[in-house]
């Protein structure tokens, strides 16, 4: 089928759109962009090490399509998810620590909580 035929809300979100997800945003320096082709959304880890970082996820600003990848990804039928979601580390099957529409809070968040050496522990298992 010809890609152009696909409604757009039908394509997978990435490339040009994933630059419109965070062009509102100021990413700090040294979060590390680590989003794949193949992921439904763009996402970050908090730091180069690893086992300290945490993983953000970041969904459109716009409602309509944070609607629409809200039913595709999470299976919300009738709730919108929050545009960013902070996890464990990336593959963790950890439900999301911190949820926001606000990323001044996620970025607060993160500073004022360190991971724990038992929560490093557990991100070298996913690791």
């Amino acid at each position: 089928m010809n890609d152009k035929k696909i409604p757009k809300e039908l394509k997978m979100i990435k490339g040009d759109t994933w630059n419109e997800y965070i062009a509102d945003l100021s990413i700090p320096k040294e979060w590390v962009n680590v989003s794949y082709g193949n992921d439904a959304l763009p996402s970050f880890m908090t730091e180069e090490n690893h086992y300290k970082a945490y993983h953000v996820w970041v969904d459109s600003w716009c409602k309509k399509e944070r609607a629409l990848n809200s039913k595709d990804i999470w299976g919300y039928e009738d709730k919108l998810a929050d545009r960013f979601e902070v996890s464990l580390c990336y593959g963790s099957e950890e439900n999301a620590l911190f949820m926001s529409n606000n990323f001044d809070e996620v970025v607060e968040w993160i500073n004022k909580n360190p991971k724990t050496k038992e929560q490093i522990e557990l991100t070298k298992k996913y690791i």
